[in-house]
């Protein structure tokens, strides 16, 4: 057990001290310890996952090492010069840069006096309290992307980077939107500290009337790929959801509330109708027939675990493809059928400045309207389910 223990480095050097017929409370307490030290001492990035340490952060952390080594602050005025300077090399060695600054002023009595700043991710956590699900994982996402650090200026240029790599693969009306939430929840707390500055990111410009920044061809499935992962063994859960992504373009966020709802599922001459809610959108509310769904399963997890399974699945026969990829293929198989755009933003939910969305959502769920689309899918997608 010493020896298995003994392999994790933050731990080892206490385990050492131990001798060897401890008992394995002994073992357990010093173990336990050491963790409890470690986690103090990396406080200041296990906290926010801060990719650049605060000089309060910094200073904590400074702090909890000098306690686990047992040196007190002021400590190094009692040492040789030569004791002092083999203590400072070993800060450089063992540390990150700032932090073996505040370890070393620290041991020589000069702590700084500092007021703890705010992260990026105390505002999103405070905007977090009062926004949609939807608007947190827009905020979860551009913090995993981008790293946690101090709130101030330079993050504009942070946002305004983070948004134009986003406009490379999404639409840009999608990652305007997300922008803005991302600026709304950083202004927002900038306000409550009268700070003065202002998160602007990304400038949405017109030239001639055109957007100037192009997205990149989207990414689809082909018929080999898609014919092989229906082919494979699927749960009932993934094949249900696979077939609305395909056939619906359904996203995993309008997926599992048709799951949840006993009449989301209707019927419309003899076929499933699958009655979407709105969703990213006021379009994205829309019915659409799919004659191969079958009956609906009961699910036991939520949308991050449906994301993460149906990505595994993909990704078996698409390597680099996501569920995204899935949304992106319905429209190009039906754009092969002889689809109209009418038709297409019918199922897909797209909304457009067509003349089909300027009567509101009568002709998008009357009966009239939605039988033809029977057909349309049919011709779409027999070739997969039939």
């Amino acid at each position: 057990m010493l020896r298995d223990m003994g392999r994790d480095q933050k731990v080892v050097k206490r385990l050492r001290k131990l001798s060897s017929d401890c008992t394995e409370a002994e073992l357990l307490t010093a173990r336990d310890k050491e963790d409890e030290l470690f986690d103090r001492m990396a406080e200041g990035l296990n906290s926010a996952n801060a990719r650049e340490l605060t000089a309060a952060a910094a200073q904590k952390s400074a702090i909890a090492y000098l306690y686990a080594r047992g040196l007190d602050i002021g400590g190094a005025r009692r040492l040789q010069f030569a004791q002092s300077n083999k203590l400072k090399i070993e800060f450089d060695l063992e540390l990150q840069e700032n932090v073996a600054e505040a370890a070393w002023r620290l041991v020589n009595g000069e702590p700084e006096d500092i007021e703890e700043s705010t992260l990026v991710s105390d505002a999103f956590t405070a905007y977090k309290r009062t926004c949609t699900p939807k608007y947190a994982r827009v905020l979860d996402r551009f913090l995993a992307a981008t790293g946690d650090r101090e709130l101030n200026e330079g993050v504009n240029k942070v946002v305004s980077k983070w948004t134009s790599n986003q406009l490379q693969t999404r639409g840009w009306a999608t990652v305007k939107k997300d922008q803005a939430i991302i600026c709304s929840a950083l202004n927002q707390k900038l306000n409550e500290l009268g700070a003065g500055i202002r998160i602007f990111g990304f400038s949405f410009k017109e030239a001639g009337g055109a957007k100037r920044f192009v997205t990149k061809q989207r990414g689809i499935m082909t018929k080999e790929m898609l014919t092989e992962l229906f082919r494979s063994e699927l749960d009932d859960c993934d094949r249900w959801s696979l077939i609305l992504s395909v056939t619906c373009g359904a996203i995993n966020s309008e997926i599992l509330p048709i799951a949840l709802d006993a009449d989301a599922i209707g019927t419309l001459d003899g076929h499933p109708l699958v009655r979407f809610p709105q969703g990213k959108t006021p379009a994205r509310k829309r019915h659409v027939p799919v004659p191969w769904l079958i009956e609906t399963p009961g699910f036991n997890f939520g949308e991050n675990r449906l994301r993460a399974r149906l990505s595994s699945i993909i990704k078996k026969v698409q390597p680099e493809g996501k569920p995204y990829n899935l949304r992106h293929s319905t429209d190009h198989y039906l754009q092969a059928a002889g689809a109209t755009e009418a038709d297409r933003a019918a199922i897909c939910g797209w909304s457009h400045l067509g003349r089909f969305h300027q009567y509101g959502d009568a002709g998008k769920h009357n009966e009239e309207r939605l039988t033809p689309l029977i057909e349309v899918q049919k011709r779409a997608f027999g070739w997969l389910f039939d």
